[in-house]
């Protein structure tokens, strides 16, 4: 029911892209379907498996994109360089 009051408001405030919509629905659907036979012929222990590496995988980059993150931070050591904006 707050999916069906939370599209209505986004309906009514036009901040839905169709176009969005419809290659989400084209390509999503079907590829839930495909998820779910596939899965339901793997065995379970395989498929616990798969989970934790990918969370593995995820975490690593999200820990590297931190730390990239951390680095490009200006940092209060350093002097900075003035910018002036011309208009």
């Amino acid at each position: 029911s707050a999916l069906l009051a939370s599209a209505a408001g986004h309906l009514r405030a036009r901040r839905i892209s169709f176009s969005i919509l419809a290659t989400v629905l084209l390509f999503g659907v079907p590829g839930a379907f495909l998820g779910r036979w596939i899965a339901a012929r793997l065995s379970p222990v395989f498929l616990r498996l798969l989970l934790g590496a990918f969370l593995l995988i995820s975490g690593v980059f999200s820990l590297l994109s931190l730390k990239k993150r951390k680095e490009s931070v200006p940092s209060l050591d350093k002097p900075q360089k003035k910018h002036y904006n011309i208009l």
